[in-house]
């Protein structure tokens, strides 16, 4: 069987998740300028554009008219797996990371009490890392065989949370908080339903209030 080239994996229908990459690109080049209203206006925009990817790409497919495709099928879940484990697991803890960095003259002086802090920092990003992963990881596997339902809340919740807590400044204190309650509803045997309708309304709206409220803090 020939192997195709990655370039022609390139389509249309993954636009959404091209936007959301880019957003948590974004995201990160404001932390490391220390701008926290364009952290969470870039994670706010990675999260819509992954809630409303997948409704994109069908779109895409039935005006296009191409046939469905078992193979294009598995790229756009793998892609959407990678994706979501950088913009939704990685990015934030760059983020926090770049956004509480330390001058070289602070780190001199450094107590016991501050090490201890970013130990727990560290620890906590870390933890939160291996359940996104895991959260993503299991829901390939198991979510054709849950129907419409999830098992642990989704990324796209995880992000509206992160876009909603860089409206203040205290979470740059409280991350660590922030990555162990999110890391253990990722992976807690919760059963949610996929956003539809009334949901899906409802965090749009959260969306679009959070990238206001940034958008505003930028002016």
């Amino acid at each position: 069987m020939k192997t195709k080239s990655p370039t022609l994996c390139f389509h249309l229908s993954h636009l959404f998740s091209y936007l959301s990459a880019l957003s948590g690109v974004a995201a990160v080049y404001f932390a490391i300028d220390k701008n926290l209203p364009g952290v969470g206006l870039g994670m706010a925009f990675s999260s819509l554009a992954d809630l409303l990817n997948s409704h994109f790409a069908r779109l895409i497919e039935k005006w296009s008219g191409r046939p469905k495709d078992q193979k294009g099928d598995q790229l756009a879940s793998q892609f959407n797996i990678l994706m979501g484990g950088v913009v939704f697991g990685l990015v934030p803890i760059v983020c926090i990371l770049a956004l509480t960095a330390q001058s070289e003259e602070t780190n001199r002086s450094w107590t016991s009490v501050s090490l201890v802090l970013q130990g727990t920092q560290w620890f906590s990003a870390g933890f939160y890392l291996l359940c996104t992963l895991t959260r993503l990881a299991s829901s390939a596997v198991f979510l054709s065989e849950e129907g419409g339902s999830l098992i642990g809340t989704s990324t796209t919740f995880v992000g509206l949370v992160w876009a909603s807590a860089f409206l203040f400044q205290p979470v740059l204190v409280f991350a660590w908080l922030i990555f162990f309650a999110l890391g253990f509803l990722m992976v807690s045997p919760i059963r949610i339903k996929k956003p539809r309708g009334w949901i899906m309304a409802g965090y749009i709206l959260w969306g679009l209030a959070a990238m206001g409220l940034h958008l505003f803090a930028l002016n």
